[in-house]
C-alpha cells in the first residue's frame, strides 16, 4: 500500500507486516473507536511497528506509545515508523515492576518470540540482554490514560494480569494474545480478570477485552 517498510530474511517479519497491514488484525478495535479518536494507544510488544502503524493509519489523530524490549527489534521499529508523527517508540519491557533491569531470553521461535519470563526450560532460555522495566502507572503518568492496550508480551501478561489489575481496569478496550504455551497458569488468571467484562475472542489466541 505504498508503505516503505524493512524486514529481516528467514525472519517473521513478513508474516507480522501481512497480519497487522494486509489481513488487518486490529479491525475489532476500529469498529470500536471512531476515526478521529485522538486518545492514547499503547502497543506493548511493538515488534518491528507493524501494529502501531496499523493503529496509525485507522487513527491518525490518536497518539501511539510502541514498547518493544529487544534492541534488534526495535531498530526497525524506529525505522519503519519515521513517517508517523504521531508514534513514539520506548525501548523497555512492559512490567508490573518500576526501575527494574530484567533479562530478555530467546525462545528459538524467531525475533518475534523473545520474552522475560525467567523460568523456561534451559534449552529455551537463551539469555540475549538486559532491558529496563516501563510500569502502566509510568505510562499513564508521562503520557495520559490510555483508552486501547495492545497486549502481545510473550507470557509477560501473566505478571500484569495478577499484578497491575487496578490499573488495567483503567483501559477501556485490551487487546490481549496469550501465550499458555509459555505461562500455562495464564488461563486461570485471565479467567479471573474477564468475569465482569465483554469479551471478544478474535483467534485462537487474541481477545479483546471491554472495560467499558
Amino acid at each position: 500500500n505504498g508503505l516503505p517498510l524493512q524486514m529481516r530474511p528467514n525472519s517473521p517479519d513478513l508474516k507480522t507486516i501481512y497480519e497487522s497491514l494486509v489481513a488487518d488484525e486490529f479491525k475489532k478495535i476500529s469498529e470500536c473507536l471512531p476515526r478521529n479518536f485522538s486518545g492514547i494507544i499503547i502497543d506493548a510488544g511493538g515488534y518491528i511497528g507493524t501494529s502501531a502503524i496499523a493503529f496509525s493509519l485507522k487513527f491518525p489523530h490518536s497518539t501511539i506509545i510502541s514498547v518493544e524490549p529487544a534492541l534488534q527489534n526495535f531498530q526497525l521499529l524506529k525505522e519503519n515508523i519515521k513517517s508517523f508523527d504521531n508514534i513514539l517508540a520506548l525501548n523497555a519491557a512492559l512490567s508490573f515492576q518500576k526501575n527494574q533491569k530484567i533479562p530478555l531470553y530467546d525462545r528459538g521461535t524467531g525475533q518475534w518470540g523473545f520474552t522475560t519470563v525467567d523460568h523456561l526450560p534451559k534449552n529455551d532460555a537463551n539469555r540475549i540482554e538486559t532491558v529496563p522495566t516501563i510500569t502502566l502507572e509510568e505510562l499513564r503518568d508521562q503520557f495520559g490514560t490510555a483508552t486501547v492496550l495492545k497486549l502481545d508480551i510473550e507470557g509477560g501478561e501473566y505478571e500484569l494480569l495478577k499484578n497491575s489489575r487496578s490499573e488495567l481496569e483503567k483501559i477501556d478496550f485490551i487487546y490481549i494474545e496469550l501465550h499458555q504455551r509459555i505461562r500455562s497458569e495464564i488461563t486461570e488468571v485471565f479467567n479471573d480478570f474477564i468475569k465482569d467484562k465483554l469479551v471478544c475472542r478474535d483467534g485462537h489466541e487474541k481477545f479483546l477485552i471491554s472495560n467499558q
